[in-house]
């Protein structure tokens, strides 16, 4: 599997971890994906804890001004990821940006999962989402907690 390793206060994973991110090929079918320990995280402002962050997807080339304020892709699907604490469970789910907006992600399409635990995913629902592969990211709105430690995930 290969090791993504977001770095102490950073949004992106390191460099060695973004050149692993190269061979994880989304034209797949699934996509093998394991949490550890250090998968746990705690943001400081606990709603930034239930932002998704990006594991592996595809988009469109095309951009424009999201709701947000700022450039986003016109397509994209998703899988991404996040830490509960509370339970002690890692949530992954997909993520869909349809015409620039993002939709909400549906109760049916998230999966639970433990340390230790891994899990297939199925990657088929990025099929006709663009050409642009989308890398892992930390955020949401913070970037990874500078808390001394790294954040990391295991991805095939």
């Amino acid at each position: 599997m290969n090791k993504i390793v977001f770095r102490d206060g950073y949004y992106w994973p390191t460099f060695p971890s973004l050149v692993n991110s190269l061979f994880l090929n989304t034209s797949h079918r699934v996509v093998a994906l394991r949490f550890t320990e250090d998968s746990k995280y705690i943001q400081e402002n606990s709603k930034e804890q239930y932002d998704w962050l990006k594991i592996v997807g595809k988009g469109s080339l095309s951009m424009k001004e999201g709701p947000e304020g700022y450039l986003v892709r016109k397509s994209e699907a998703i899988l991404v990821w996040r830490y509960l604490p509370e339970h002690d469970v890692f949530q992954v789910a997909r993520h869909y940006r349809i015409n620039g907006v993002r939709q909400p992600i549906l109760p049916r399409h998230i999966k639970t999962m433990c340390a230790g635990d891994t899990r297939l995913f199925s990657m088929a629902f990025t099929k006709g989402f663009g050409p642009v592969r989308i890398f892992p990211y930390f955020g949401g709105t913070s970037p990874e907690p500078k808390n001394g430690k790294n954040t990391i995930i295991y991805v095939k």
